[in-house]
């Protein structure tokens, strides 16, 4: 069971070094701190936090299946009115 840094963490899970940083400090990923404070990550835990998303396809129902609506944009909200020049 070999340690791998914390970029090479998130490059291995395909995600930034920031998020990766900010998941262990709020303790969504377990880390081994060095004896000079370094967080250090297992290889088990990399794959525990895989797992999740290697998921078979077929568990997964697309949304129009279900017929609910999954996210819903707001960015684009316009408040007042809106008139063309």
């Amino acid at each position: 069971m070999g340690l791998m840094t914390v970029r090479a963490a998130a490059e291995r899970m395909g995600i930034g070094y920031s998020t990766l940083k900010q998941w262990i400090h709020q303790g969504k990923v377990r880390t081994t701190t060095t004896a000079g404070g370094h967080h250090r990550l297992s290889e088990a835990e990399v794959d525990r936090v895989l797992a999740p998303q290697t998921s078979p396809a077929h568990a997964r129902r697309p949304a129009a299946a279900t017929g609910l609506i999954v996210a819903l944009s707001g960015r684009h909200w316009s408040f007042g009115f809106l008139a063309r020049r």
